[in-house]
């Protein structure tokens, strides 16, 4: 695959998610490089919380890309997840490709993915409505579902004490 090819797709697709998550509060953040990886973020804080949403995808051979939403709880200098999920998952549709083609018909299926991951994004927001308030992020938290490690190790107890907290100072 052309790199200039994969760029225009993955710069199409970032500006897609963009404009369908600024509307509910999300920001657009620089781009983090983990491994072979590129990890595109929107965050929305809410003080207590924050709900991401990564745009990710290889770096050498972008041939496929994930969009993936998060509730993560920033405890010192690092960003704990207590859920995520691949929006794939969530609508149970195919996996995402990047167009990988030449000529006339590139653009088209750029702008034809980019417009099924920003519909797709648009449909599951909601997601993030079911860890909304600090009492129902508590209630997860123990659950086998949750990505926190285990009660009792010093992570899950510092998530519970900022949860606790932020669940007092809730009016």
């Amino acid at each position: 695959m052309a790199k200039g090819t994969a760029a225009n797709c993955v710069a199409r697709l970032s500006e897609a998610i963009g404009s369908t998550v600024a509307p509910a509060g999300f920001d657009r953040n620089p781009e983090i490089f983990g491994g072979d990886r590129v990890f595109r973020r929107f965050r929305r804080r809410h003080g207590w919380k924050v709900d991401i949403i990564d745009l990710a995808h290889r770096r050498m051979e972008p041939s496929f890309f994930d969009v993936g939403l998060f509730v993560c709880f920033q405890l010192e200098d690092y960003e704990h997840q207590l859920d995520g999920q691949s929006l794939v998952q969530l609508v149970g549709g195919d996996e995402y490709r990047l167009v990988t083609s030449f000529g006339f018909l590139h653009d088209w299926r750029c702008a034809r993915t980019a417009r099924r991951a920003a519909n797709d994004l648009s449909r599951s927001l909601h997601w993030f409505d079911r860890l909304a308030t600090p009492r129902q992020c508590l209630d997860f938290l123990g659950t086998p579902e949750s990505l926190s490690p285990g009660p009792g190790s010093p992570i899950y107890i510092a998530m519970r004490e900022h949860l606790l907290r932020a669940d007092r100072q809730r009016p």
